[in-house]
């Protein structure tokens, strides 16, 4: 894909903002845009690219463009990207000891999916303007409405 459009980039840079205030001065830190996340596979690493990432890092990284410790990741899906997120992401991250939430975010309607490893990995879906998307991993909430702020 060439380029985020102006939606996803909206989508995205809501949750970063709110995510960068919540996170501040605790141990836990997100990341937006080009930190990779490594994912060590029989003889070789996989590198997937999360729209947002959520690092709670309990070793210090010996690279500064990867993280091996995703605690939460946020995709903003899009027809080009969708099938990829949904499926061969999800399934490559579940295997990280530290990854706890997986959030799917449609960029064209109000639609979020959540999966949670407390949840066994089944899906939480919201569509409702008026509900909240809640994290217990993070302690993170944030209104569906500030998610999608910002568009028609």
């Amino acid at each position: 894909m060439a380029g985020a459009s102006r939606m996803h980039n909206t989508i995205a840079g809501n949750i970063f903002a709110k995510l960068h205030g919540h996170l501040a001065g605790k141990p836990c830190r997100p990341f937006m845009g080009n930190l990779k996340v490594g994912i060590a596979r029989r003889s070789q690493t996989l590198f997937y690219d999360p729209d947002i990432v959520v690092e709670c890092a309990t070793t210090l990284p010996n690279d500064d463009y990867i993280t091996t410790e995703p605690k939460v990741i946020f995709e903003i899906l899009s027809p080009s990207t969708e099938r990829i997120d949904r499926r061969e992401k999800f399934w490559a991250h579940m295997e990280l000891e530290s990854f706890e939430d997986y959030v799917q975010v449609d960029q064209q309607q109000a639609h979020i999916e959540i999966f949670r490893r407390t949840n066994d990995w089944l899906p939480e879906i919201t569509t409702e303007t008026d509900a909240s998307l809640h994290l217990s991993s993070i302690d993170f909430t944030m209104s569906i409405a500030e998610v999608y702020a910002g568009l028609e």
